[in-house]
């Protein structure tokens, strides 16, 4: 927008020395260039600014117009402290603790931003709902990269994160962000019902998202590759994960611990160093280990693949419903250690490196419809009791199904062949009951 205001040259020479102090109510183009800057009306800079900038006024616009914001090493670079219907694009922020600070604001807009190589977090929410964050069209997508980042010049960096939504800030939206190369890239903590769709989050060092003590958040075909771990949701319940990736991480593509009723459909967890989905009742915390429910978990449908150690492993998670996924290619296939009372139904175990199906001190468990083929053995129970395995089909492994130490569990119209060692054998196991399968060799079954 053109200056449209002409500007008396003596009062515009005073308003400059006293520019770090008195707040600029001038309309467009904002002249600032050091010091703090107040935003009362719709802005635009024409030039870049030295300083950080605080936003003044409900409702009005701050255009950056890409020019650069700096700062000291401290501070905030641009804040809304209590605003509402502001929107604030095309900033680039760099050298603060935080780059931009939304903090009890409302339904405020942040497009086309880039905040990189602050010491703390590059997008901060602090207890302010209803912002967008980001936007559907090209190019609203807010960039916060290089953040929390140990250098040479700053060697304590740690632990923060690209972007961040904490103390209760809901109903937030952030679509088509990038948080790269930050120590975490997007953090949302005690915050409930935010929507993330089409955000990516690659070479973090610690967690590419990371959800901690929420609910109710939604996250639609993100990415996360090449982080610490993908994907980690502790001590959250009732959140839903669909058609994202999460592949190419150091140590696993999901974590969950003590997370209950969540639900996770058509996701891509693949080629990850050592878990592709790990979900446990058991997690550290500055307090040391606490133990909480990891149950009634819902996953459909995802693709686990070409992960390091195990596909789907789950400690001590009861009553879990794992149907229709693909898992392949990894070392274990689907893992239960621990864990009761879940339903596993029409999954698809393939061409791993151990077993397919690996239950370890696990009971009352139902496996139905399930194909284990091409692995080291295709079903194992060891020290499992009371699970019942119907119509599942374990072909081509070096042994099919396999019961050790493993009593009283019901297998009914089971299918295997074509495993060398055996089809179907028990060791040291009792009163399990076998009930028209078609099993082409068996070793100590009656």
């Amino acid at each position: 927008m053109k200056l449209t205001t002409v500007f008396n040259a003596r009062l515009f020479a005073l308003s400059l020395l006293a520019l770090t102090f008195v707040p600029l109510t001038m309309s467009s183009p904002a002249l600032a260039t050091t010091g703090t800057l107040f935003i009362t009306l719709d802005s635009t800079l024409t030039e870049d600014h030295v300083g950080d900038i605080v936003v003044a006024a409900n409702g009005v616009t701050l255009d950056c117009d890409n020019h650069t914001v700096t700062g000291p090493g401290s501070g905030t670079g641009i804040l809304l402290n209590e605003r509402t219907g502001v929107t604030v694009k095309n900033c680039n922020v760099s050298g603060f603790t935080d780059g931009f600070v939304l903090r009890d604001s409302f339904e405020n807009t942040l497009e086309g931003n880039t905040a990189d190589d602050n010491d703390g977090v590059g997008i901060l929410l602090d207890n302010s709902s209803g912002n967008l964050i980001g936007g559907s069209a090209p190019g609203e997508g807010n960039t916060a990269n290089l953040n929390a980042v140990p250098t040479e010049d700053f060697p304590e960096r740690c632990c923060g994160s690209g972007i961040r939504l904490f103390n209760g800030s809901n109903n937030n939206t952030l679509t088509n962000n990038t948080a790269n190369g930050n120590h975490q890239g997007i953090g949302v903590f005690d915050s409930n019902n935010n929507t993330l769709t089409g955000n990516t989050a690659n070479n973090n060092r610690f967690i590419g998202f990371h959800l901690r003590v929420n609910s109710g958040n939604v996250l639609y075909s993100n990415t996360a590759s090449g982080n610490g771990a993908g994907f980690s949701l502790v001590d959250s319940n009732s959140n839903s994960l669909s058609r994202n990736t999460f592949n190419g991480n150091t140590s696993q593509g999901i974590q969950m611990v003590r997370s209950s009723n969540n639900t996770l459909q058509v996701n891509t967890v693949s080629d990850n160093g050592l878990f592709g989905i790990n979900v446990t009742n058991t997690g550290d915390t500055k307090e040391g280990f606490l133990t909480g429910p990891a149950d009634g978990n819902t996953f459909e449908d995802n693709l686990v693949a070409g992960n390091g150690s195990v596909g789907m492993i789950f400690q001590g998670a009861n009553n879990n419903t794992l149907q229709g996924n693909a898992v392949e290619g990894n070392g274990d296939g689907i893992l239960l250690i621990d864990s009761n009372g879940n339903t596993l139904k029409r999954n698809r175990a393939t061409n791993n490196n151990e077993g397919g199906f690996r239950l370890d001190s696990s009971n009352g468990n139902i496996l139905l419809g399930n194909t284990a083929n091409n692995n080291r053995f295709g079903i194992m129970l060891s020290s499992a009791n009371g699970n019942k395995l119907v119509r599942n089909t374990a072909n081509n492994n070096e042994a099919g199904f396999f019961l050790f130490k493993s009593n009283e569990n019901i297998l009914v119209r089971n299918n295997a062949c074509d495993n060398p060692t055996f089809d179907a054998g028990q060791t040291e196991s009792t009163g399990n009951i076998f009930v028209r399968n078609d099993f082409c060799t068996t070793s100590g079954i009656p």
